[in-house]
Protein backbone atom coordinates (compact mmCIF):
# COMPACT_ATOMS: atom_id res chain seq x y z
CA UNK A 1 0.00 0.00 0.00
CA UNK A 2 1.31 3.41 -0.85
CA UNK A 3 2.58 5.77 1.86
CA UNK A 4 0.04 8.28 0.57
CA UNK A 5 -2.78 6.27 2.18
CA UNK A 6 -1.60 7.26 5.65
CA UNK A 7 -1.72 10.91 4.57
CA UNK A 8 -5.17 10.44 3.04
CA UNK A 9 -6.48 8.83 6.24
CA UNK A 10 -5.10 11.70 8.28
CA UNK A 11 -6.61 14.26 5.91
CA UNK A 12 -10.04 12.60 6.01
CA UNK A 13 -9.85 12.37 9.82
CA UNK A 14 -9.05 16.08 10.03
CA UNK A 15 -12.02 16.87 7.82
CA UNK A 16 -14.34 14.82 10.03
CA UNK A 17 -12.93 16.19 13.27
CA UNK A 18 -13.21 19.78 12.02
CA UNK A 19 -16.84 19.24 11.03
CA UNK A 20 -16.22 19.61 7.29
CA UNK A 21 -17.65 16.15 6.62
CA UNK A 22 -20.09 14.05 8.67
CA UNK A 23 -19.12 10.75 10.25
CA UNK A 24 -21.10 8.79 7.63
CA UNK A 25 -19.10 10.42 4.81
CA UNK A 26 -15.84 9.56 6.60
CA UNK A 27 -16.94 5.95 7.07
CA UNK A 28 -18.07 5.69 3.43
CA UNK A 29 -14.60 6.81 2.34
CA UNK A 30 -12.61 4.93 5.00
CA UNK A 31 -13.92 1.38 4.60
CA UNK A 32 -13.13 0.84 0.89
CA UNK A 33 -9.96 2.96 1.03
CA UNK A 34 -8.39 0.86 3.78
CA UNK A 35 -9.81 -2.56 2.94
CA UNK A 36 -6.46 -3.94 1.77
CA UNK A 37 -3.90 -1.80 3.58
CA UNK A 38 -0.57 -3.62 3.61
CA UNK A 39 0.24 -5.35 6.87
CA UNK A 40 2.93 -3.63 8.95
CA UNK A 41 2.60 -0.35 7.09
CA UNK A 42 1.94 2.97 8.80
CA UNK A 43 -1.37 3.14 6.94
CA UNK A 44 -2.33 -0.31 8.22
CA UNK A 45 -1.59 0.61 11.83
CA UNK A 46 -3.47 3.89 11.53
CA UNK A 47 -6.40 2.18 9.79
CA UNK A 48 -6.52 -0.50 12.50
CA UNK A 49 -6.66 2.15 15.23
CA UNK A 50 -9.41 4.07 13.45
CA UNK A 51 -11.36 0.88 12.73
CA UNK A 52 -11.12 -0.08 16.41
CA UNK A 53 -12.62 3.24 17.56
CA UNK A 54 -15.33 3.12 14.89
CA UNK A 55 -16.26 -0.37 16.06
CA UNK A 56 -16.45 0.83 19.65
CA UNK A 57 -18.72 3.66 18.52
CA UNK A 58 -21.01 1.51 16.37
CA UNK A 59 -21.39 -1.01 19.19
CA UNK A 60 -22.46 1.95 21.37
CA UNK A 61 -19.51 1.58 23.71
CA UNK A 62 -18.46 5.16 22.90
CA UNK A 63 -20.49 8.30 22.35
CA UNK A 64 -19.64 10.33 19.25
CA UNK A 65 -17.80 12.85 21.43
CA UNK A 66 -15.70 10.03 22.94
CA UNK A 67 -15.08 8.71 19.41
CA UNK A 68 -13.85 12.16 18.37
CA UNK A 69 -11.52 12.27 21.41
CA UNK A 70 -10.06 8.85 20.56
CA UNK A 71 -9.65 9.73 16.89
CA UNK A 72 -7.94 13.03 17.81
CA UNK A 73 -5.50 11.13 20.03
CA UNK A 74 -4.86 8.64 17.23
CA UNK A 75 -4.33 11.44 14.73
CA UNK A 76 -2.03 13.34 17.10
CA UNK A 77 0.18 10.31 17.85
CA UNK A 78 3.44 11.36 16.17
CA UNK A 79 5.71 9.33 14.00
CA UNK A 80 8.97 8.91 15.80
CA UNK A 81 12.33 7.88 14.37
CA UNK A 82 13.79 4.61 15.58
CA UNK A 83 17.42 4.06 14.66
CA UNK A 84 18.00 0.89 12.73
CA UNK A 85 21.19 -0.12 11.08
CA UNK A 86 19.45 -2.97 9.27
CA UNK A 87 21.11 -5.44 11.67
CA UNK A 88 17.96 -6.37 13.57
CA UNK A 89 14.99 -8.26 12.16
CA UNK A 90 11.78 -6.37 11.38
CA UNK A 91 9.25 -6.25 14.19
CA UNK A 92 5.51 -6.03 13.85
CA UNK A 93 4.41 -2.39 14.19
CA UNK A 94 7.57 -0.92 12.69
CA UNK A 95 7.90 0.26 9.07
CA UNK A 96 11.31 -0.05 7.47
CA UNK A 97 12.12 2.29 4.62
CA UNK A 98 14.63 0.37 2.54
CA UNK A 99 16.06 3.61 1.14
CA UNK A 100 16.96 4.89 4.59
CA UNK A 101 18.53 3.46 7.75
CA UNK A 102 15.82 5.19 9.79
CA UNK A 103 12.71 3.31 10.84
CA UNK A 104 9.50 5.18 11.63
CA UNK A 105 6.97 3.90 14.13
CA UNK A 106 3.87 5.60 15.50
CA UNK A 107 3.70 6.06 19.23
CA UNK A 108 0.46 4.91 20.79
CA UNK A 109 -1.51 7.25 23.04
CA UNK A 110 -1.05 6.40 26.70
CA UNK A 111 -4.25 5.66 28.61
CA UNK A 112 -5.14 8.41 31.04
CA UNK A 113 -3.11 11.10 29.31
Amino acid sequence: MSPELSLEIRDQLRQYLSGKIPLRAFQNWFVPATWDAAEDSEADRLAADVEHWLTEYTSETLTEEELRDRLRATLDAPLRPILNFNASPQRKGVRVDTDSPTVWGRTAPVAGS
